[in-house]
This record gives C-alpha cells, sequence and structure tokens, in this order.
C-alpha cells in the first residue's frame, strides 16, 4: 500500500475476501490496520528482500495461509465490517458530544 495511506482501505479489501495479504510497515494508519488484523502480515518499509521471503513463504506454507484466511476475515468483520465502524464513530461523537456539554 502506499507509504502515506491513512487508513490501509487496500489492505482490508482482500482480507474480507479471505485473501491473505502482505505489505510493508509504513508508520501511517495502515500499520494500525495491519496490527487489528490476522490477515495481514507486514515487513518493515523498504525491506524488499523481507517482502519477498514472506510472500515466498505464504506461498509454500499452505496451513498458515489457511489460518491468515480465516483469521483475517474474522478480524476484518469485528473491527471493519459496516457495524464495527458506525459503531466506532458513535463514539466518537458520544465522547465529542459529552466533552463539549461539560464544558459549557
Amino acid at each position: 500500500c502506499a507509504k502515506d495511506e491513512p487508513f490501509g482501505l487496500r489492505l482490508i479489501e482482500p482480507v474480507v475476501h479471505g485473501t491473505p495479504v502482505i505489505g510493508y510497515r509504513t508508520g501511517a494508519g495502515s500499520d494500525e490496520v495491519a496490527d487489528l488484523c490476522a490477515g495481514i502480515a507486514t515487513v518493515p518499509y523498504d525491506d524488499a528482500a523481507g517482502l519477498a521471503a514472506l510472500g515466498a513463504e505464504l506461498l509454500t506454507d499452505t496451513a498458515r495461509r489457511t489460518m491468515m484466511s480465516g483469521a483475517g476475515f474474522q478480524d476484518a468483520q469485528v473491527h471493519f465490517s459496516i457495524n464495527a465502524m458506525t459503531d466506532a464513530l458513535e463514539g466518537v461523537y458520544c465522547k465529542t458530544w459529552t466533552r463539549r456539554a461539560q464544558r459549557t
């Protein structure tokens, strides 16, 4: 994914279809997405050899690929489904409203 991608949607889209994802840790929001989802494996940014090794490992390790596929799908449903995202956003609004109300 892009080095400065703010959310990591490109990581989530394949995972919800059961496809394991590999990528670089970029220091952007996509790292937080990767940390919440077992279907995403990462290496440090610019570690091309590490990324290639990770890709080769997933091609040959059927058990890990299968685990990442199933667990990634479940994690995506828990953290990034419409309901989960709506609940999280509603929580932000409620906290903001409560703080604002306490100031007045």
